[in-house]
């Protein structure tokens, strides 16, 4: 038996990061999208076939990013 993999796409609301983990979520990879844009994590989430999650935060910022993880 497989077991479900999960991804963490940072700037998931720019061009290669939402194109990025639109196709982790159409090869049936859970996704958590990391951005500083929530409207457009969210609208992007939406739009995606796998239950996936988002998190405001700056990738820059290390206690941010361990909180995500």
């Amino acid at each position: 038996m497989s077991e479900a993999k999960t991804a963490l796409v940072t700037a998931a609301a720019g061009t290669m990061g939402s194109s990025r983990g639109k196709g982790l979520a159409e090869d049936g990879v859970r996704v958590v999208l990391a951005d500083i844009t929530e409207a457009l994590l969210l609208s992007l989430a939406e739009q995606l076939p796998v239950d996936t999650f988002t998190s405001v935060f700056y990738v820059s910022d290390e206690q941010a990013y361990r909180e995500a993880v």
